[in-house]
């Protein structure tokens, strides 16, 4: 799939969108970190009533571009933690959240994904090796351009590959088909740094974040859960 392009647009679109819910019984959030989002569901609907909790509901604040998104995403509950479920059959399409944070202050990314299912293997090619079982995007952006760091969960490149896509995109993968399936891991990523070393200047504004599972390549099926993003002033390992 075309993952710069579909990157851009979603980018541009979703760049122009805002929204913001409360949610039930949060949790005090130590002054070094910043939730991004846990999804746990809005105290409150629309109209001022209590919301309804249905599994497999989009997640919110989440923005799309392609309206089939609300096919492939949705939040699931599992014991007391709230996550994002993809299930992409031959598609790519990616939803982004947005806001604000001072990179500085909060320099480091961290969040879980397991992958359940990676996309096929059966039809090698430079083209299918974009099909990722998970992906997170970190977006900046700046006076006229639009930048973005691409951590992926791959079935066909190792993990510690770097690609640089363009002079707008940079590849890393963290995870690849030798990782444990359906199990939960934990990443954290200093994003300061690795826009300096993989842009090789100082970053723009980091605006949003982005994920997606992608299948349309290979035409084949790929599954993956995403849960508990935050920015934090100091890192954590991985697990």
């Amino acid at each position: 799939m075309k993952i710069f392009s579909c990157l851009m647009v979603s980018i541009f679109f979703a760049l122009a969108m805002n929204g913001s819910f409360s949610t039930e019984n949060p949790a005090p959030i130590p002054p070094n970190e910043m939730v991004i989002d846990n999804f746990v569901p809005p105290k409150l609907n629309d109209d001022g009533e209590p919301f309804v909790f249905s599994p497999g509901i989009f997640p919110f604040d989440w923005k799309y571009r392609d309206k089939k998104a609300v096919e492939i995403y949705g939040v699931v509950k599992e014991k007391e933690n709230y996550y994002v479920k993809a299930r992409s059959l031959n598609s790519g399409i990616q939803i982004l959240k947005k806001f604000k944070v001072d990179l500085k202050e909060f320099p480091i990314l961290s969040w879980k994904w397991r992958v359940i299912k990676l996309p096929s293997e059966e039809k090698p090619s430079e083209k299918n090796k974009s099909d990722n079982g998970a992906s997170i995007y970190a977006i900046f952006s700046g006076f006229l351009s639009r930048t973005a760091l691409k951590y992926g969960w791959s079935n066909y490149y190792t993990k510690g590959t770097f690609i640089d896509k363009s002079s707008q995109m940079k590849v890393i993968f963290l995870r690849d088909k030798t990782d444990p399936k359906n199990t939960w891991v934990l990443e954290s990523r200093n994003l300061y740094e690795d826009y300096k070393d993989y842009f090789g200047k100082e970053p723009s504004k980091l605006t949003a974040i982005a994920i997606m599972s992608d299948s349309d390549d290979t035409e084949s099926l790929a599954e993956a859960d995403y849960s508990d993003f935050k920015m934090k002033s100091k890192a954590l390992p991985s697990l």
